[in-house]
């Protein structure tokens, strides 16, 4: 073998051991990393995971919340309706009572005025 053979040779091996130790590198700093995202990972989960709870708790409570609402929507309504009905129905009767006595009343008060009015008119008549 000769003397640049050699040397390509030595090149060769010079550069493929500087790419397996940059591998190597490239592989320890890899793993260092991964292990740094870890471990933020699980800090984040530890601090994250008791506010989620909380807003789980906080949504459930709202959930309860809105459905006990409703509820009391539904029986308010009911207790309007019950009472409209119950006011329409003491107008009908209030009407369907006092209607015939009013008209009564206003004939008597009608009848009256016209005898009055006669019997004015027939005075005047006299006097003249």
């Amino acid at each position: 073998m000769d003397t640049l053979s050699l040397v390509l040779l030595g090149v060769i091996a010079v550069a493929s051991l500087a790419q397996a130790v940059s591998l190597v590198a490239v592989a320890l700093a890899g793993r260092r990393v991964a292990r740094r995202v870890g471990r933020f990972e699980e800090s984040l989960e530890r601090e994250i995971q008791p506010t989620l709870q909380q807003a789980a708790r906080v949504t459930r409570g709202l959930a309860e919340v809105s459905a006990v609402t409703a509820g009391q929507a539904r029986r308010f309504a009911g207790v309007l309706d019950t009472a409209a009905m119950n006011v329409t129905r003491t107008g009908t009767v209030l009407t369907e009572a006092l209607l015939p006595s009013a008209v009564k009343a206003a004939t008597i008060v009608s009848v009256t005025r016209a005898a009055l009015e006669l019997l004015n008119l027939s005075r005047r008549r006299r006097n003249r």
